[in-house]
């Protein structure tokens, strides 16, 4: 399982770490001394790094290995021949960039990639990286697999990386990078390699070891020709009812909470769900996974405080209109508001008038008008958007 460098390890592994490395002290002091080298099995620290950040993999709300993806059946395939053609080849595997709308699965397909693969996943963001620097200190952070993270704590530890484990370097937000950043990634991508400039303005040529760049964006459209030739674009499709449905039921799955105590320890306990529950959420969910999550939660959580033992059809559905606030249509409040707006408007609005007319972001207004738009609620026009009898439908339900 892929595990991600975390600053803050448990007791038990910082007290590990400097056990380790003041084994490997006595071993260099030993052998400086001309003496026999006496550790026969030295502590493995990517082992120790993965053990620290395995109570954070275990809890999390995604699926772990591609088998698990529910869905994305043409997608899935394709990676599982990419992963076992680079186990073959003995090479990492290929730089990609998943692109599709919000919570659709493309950070969970990159952490799941990395499981079936084997190795470590480094993670950032696009608006992080901004200057050629950013991409360089990046590019070594991953190279060296973790080693990072021991240097950071003041640790002794050896300069040089394993090139034998390729890791993964996911970039979410893709699109947000600087171009000057992006420009840096070119030749890294196309040639495994980078160039280090000094503060007296040396040129050091550093050859990386063998790293997989990995991308998430929702907006392909402003990537950077050069970067998009240079990996492979891999879409996520929409979801079926039917594949939402399996979500909301895998993750209700997951659900419980803690009574007790009784006999010394917390009991954990599960509230039921009728299957016409989990439909209910999943349709008015907008087809996005991360949004099914959230509204099991939150329906969970009212089930919780109510007393309730199962979770109806029909609860679940006055619990998603009348408190959450998500309509029978997968509308909520502001979906709705755009929707009546630009009914009232009567005319033809830009992006950036609906923005300025609800006292919203654009970006808000975008992700709303994202699904509105594929439900034929809004249609886009060359001078704006308006709204379609279907639409209008919508704002009197």
């Amino acid at each position: 399982m892929p595990a991600t460098t975390s600053l803050y390890p448990q007791a038990e592994v910082r007290a590990e770490i400097a056990e380790s490395l003041r084994l490997r002290r006595e071993h260099r002091e030993r052998m400086d001394a001309g003496l026999s080298a006496v550790p026969q099995s030295q502590p493995d620290y990517s082992a120790l790094i993965a053990r620290q950040t395995q109570s954070y993999s275990n809890k999390a709300w995604r699926p772990s290995t591609l088998d698990e993806i529910v869905g994305q059946g043409l997608l899935r395939d394709r990676l599982r021949v990419m992963v076992q053609a680079s186990v073959l080849r003995r090479t990492a595997l290929p730089h990609m960039i998943f692109y599709g709308p919000k919570g659709t699965g493309k950070t969970t397909f990159a952490r799941a990639l990395a499981a079936e693969r084997g190795v470590r996943v480094v993670e950032t963001t696009g608006d992080s990286l901004t200057t050629r620097e950013d991409v360089q200190n990046l590019l070594c952070h991953t190279a060296l697999n973790g080693w990072t993270y021991l240097h950071q704590q003041g640790y002794s530890v050896p300069n040089e990386p394993s090139a034998s484990e390729p890791a993964i370097l996911f970039v979410d937000e893709i699109h947000r990078m600087g171009k000057q950043a992006a420009e840096a990634l070119y030749h890294p991508l196309e040639d495994g390699a980078t160039t280090w400039v000094e503060r007296n303005g040396a040129s050091n040529p550093w050859h990386l070891p063998p790293f997989t760049l990995v991308g998430a964006t929702t907006d392909a459209g402003t990537l950077l020709e050069p970067l998009v030739t240079r990996v492979r674009m891999l879409y996520l499709d929409p979801y079926s009812g039917d594949e939402l449905t399996q979500i909301a039921r895998a993750h209700a799955a997951r659900l419980t909470h803690d009574v007790g105590p009784q006999s010394g320890r917390m009991v954990p306990k599960r509230i039921t769900w009728d299957d016409g529950a989990l439909r209910e959420i999943a349709w008015r969910s907008q087809g996005t996974p991360r949004v099914i999550v959230q509204n099991l939660r939150e329906v969970y959580d009212l089930a919780l405080v109510d007393g309730l033992d199962s979770i109806s059809e029909e609860w679940a559905d006055g619990a998603m209109e009348h408190v959450i606030g998500i309509d029978a249509n997968g509308l909520n409040a502001l979906d709705r508001r755009l929707l009546t707006r630009l009914a009232d408007a009567g005319r033809p609005v830009g992006l950036e008038a609906m923005a300025d007319m609800l006292g919203e972001t654009v970006e808000n207004i975008r992700a709303s008008e994202r699904y509105l738009t594929e439900v034929g609620a809004i249609l886009r026009t060359p001078r704006g958007r308006v709204v379609s009898e279907k639409g209008r439908a919508m704002c009197r339900a």
